[in-house]
């Protein structure tokens, strides 16, 4: 009897978390079809497969992320084959502090801490590859410290040659800002954004930080890194990804926010001294609620968009900065609180169909509603469209200058 009545206390105890368990697995299993769906289907659900990597749990695992992240990216399976990157390495300004950080790289992920050394090694040349043959073939952008950091989780994730696409789209359309000749002319834009966030959400935390004169430089390698450098769990670290490759190239800085709001009860504690608070945000906690970020960071977002922020206090962001050009064109009908650009499009057809040349049409829309600086945005963006040899009244020959303006709209 009393072996008996020790198996039964056994049993309630267990068999909660073991059927927990089951549920969560069929859960994941659930999404991977849903996730495997998205990117079977022809053209890849792209609209889909956003909203499922930023769903908890994300990508769920790196053999997803292998297949969706280039497709998040716009990467086609052209783009995936060509290896003529390789070629485009030459010597440049930028080499020398490249080396320097890989020789320092791929050592303080969790899952980094047991690899020989010899494997270290080959990941290191193959990741210096790839960064120098980012720069080589986009002379306009400039290398940052941090940047090998969120390079390094790539290549962990895709290899070599699929590191190094995915590594070239997110420069181009991520961390651009960050890629000018000098962070004022970008990120330290995108920095200002951050007192503006907390000032309408927690007045609180704002004070503190304000009153303490902490410069916001505190969250720059979050930004910079997309938190890898600040967190050792890679598979954590992959998430946060996940999420920002399915995002605005600002929702770095709302996660940005929602760290800090998550940190609040410490902050709050501290003295006004800016020693003791930037000491403080030195080091984060690895255990982070990588979830409940996520959903905090996409709730500031939809609340206060980019837009608005800069509309509103008037932050002088460059009018060629990527942050413009979200939802990007591959990412086909999605939208979330912008104009589509096939919406744009469309009513701009309507206008070509009455007589005018579909360029002509797009400006004359253009004119009735943006200033100068936008206008002769997107006159750039055209005259670069058709410069590539483009029919006048093809989809491809305007996209680039839509995209820009079907922001504004």
């Amino acid at each position: 009897w009393y072996q008996r009545r020790v198996h039964v206390i056994l049993l309630s105890y267990l068999m909660p978390s073991t059927v927990k368990d089951k549920d969560k697995e069929r859960e994941k299993q659930e999404k991977i079809r849903r996730i495997n769906k998205c990117l079977s289907s022809n053209p890849v659900d792209v609209v889909s497969l956003v909203h499922l990597a930023r769903s908890e749990g994300g990508l769920i695992n790196d053999e997803t992320r292998r297949r969706a992240w280039p497709k998040l990216l716009g990467i086609t399976l052209a783009d995936e084959n060509d290896k003529s990157w390789k070629d485009s390495i030459v010597p440049h300004k930028d080499a020398d502090q490249i080396e320097r950080d890989i020789e320092r790289s791929l050592y303080h992920f969790d899952v980094n801490k047991t690899i020989r050394k010899a494997f270290r090694s080959v990941k290191r040349d193959e990741l210096s590859r790839i960064i120098n043959a980012v720069i080589c073939r986009n002379p306009h952008l400039n290398y940052y410290q941090g940047f090998h950091d969120i390079c390094s989780v790539l290549l962990l994730v895709g290899g070599e040659q699929l590191g190094f696409h995915m590594t070239e789209r997110v420069a181009l359309f991520y961390v651009r800002d960050a890629m000018n000749p000098s962070f004022d002319q970008g990120i330290t834009q995108s920095l200002e954004l951050i007192p503006l966030i907390l000032q309408e959400c927690d007045s609180e935390v704002h004070h503190v930080l304000q009153t303490s004169e902490t410069p916001l430089y505190f969250s720059l390698p979050w930004i910079l890194t997309w938190f890898s450098h600040r967190l050792q769990t890679f598979s954590v670290i992959t998430r946060l990804f996940d999420f920002f490759m399915a995002s605005h190239p600002l929702m770095p800085v709302y996660m940005s926010v929602a760290v800090i709001l998550y940190l609040r009860d410490g902050i709050l504690k501290l003295d006004s001294e800016l020693s003791s608070v930037h000491h403080f945000f030195q080091q984060l906690p690895d255990d982070l609620p990588v979830e409940e970020l996520c959903t905090e960071a996409l709730r500031l977002y939809r609340t206060l968009p980019p837009l608005k922020l800069i509309r509103h206090h008037r932050v002088k962001i460059d009018s060629s900065s990527p942050l413009f050009t979200f939802p990007f064109p591959w990412m086909n009908n999605y939208t979330e609180g912008f104009r589509s650009t096939s919406t744009v499009i469309q009513r701009a057809r309507k206008r070509h169909l009455r007589g005018s040349s579909l360029p002509a049409a797009i400006m004359e829309k253009a004119a009735r509603k943006y200033d100068a600086s936008v206008l002769a945005n997107v006159k750039q963006h055209l005259r670069h469209a058709l410069s590539e040899g483009l029919a006048v009244g093809s989809l491809a020959a305007i996209v680039a200058a839509v995209s820009y303006f079907s922001f504004h709209s």
